[in-house]
């Protein structure tokens, strides 16, 4: 488990130095290899998409999703990404189920609202 997050960590290096093809390689290997571990696909999305690789994290999270499709993590980061392609109502749609299942979660009542200031579908009355 140490080697997968140290490889996790690797990533990072590799993204700051304009290494994006090994990024990518190196993810993939990870996620290859973390078989049906939830939160080492979260890991791996996590870091890809704190550098942009929104596509390559989308399908970390949707791996997990498989395994467990009610995992919040997966679910928010999920979210995260539609959010950062611009898709507000997928967005809209996974902070709303999640919302649903956790109610008094005050970040995710945050989340929620400030992603309806970007959906250009939300009326203001809304």
């Amino acid at each position: 488990m140490q080697n997968i997050q140290n490889q996790i960590i690797a990533l990072s290096f590799l993204a700051s130095a304009g290494r994006h093809l090994e990024v990518l390689e190196t993810a993939k290997e990870l996620v290859e290899s973390a078989g049906e571990n939830i939160a080492v696909l979260n890991s791996i999305g996590a870091k890809l998409l704190d550098y942009g690789y929104v596509s390559s994290a989308e399908d970390c999270f949707k791996k997990a999703l498989l395994i467990d499709p009610k995992n919040y993590e997966a679910l928010l980061n999920l979210a995260n990404c539609k959010h950062a392609v611009g898709n507000h109502a997928d967005c809209l749609t996974i902070q709303s189920q999640l919302l649903t299942e956790y109610p008094n979660n005050p970040a995710l009542r945050r989340n929620y609202l400030l992603s309806q200031e970007y959906d250009p579908q939300t009326l203001d009355s809304e």
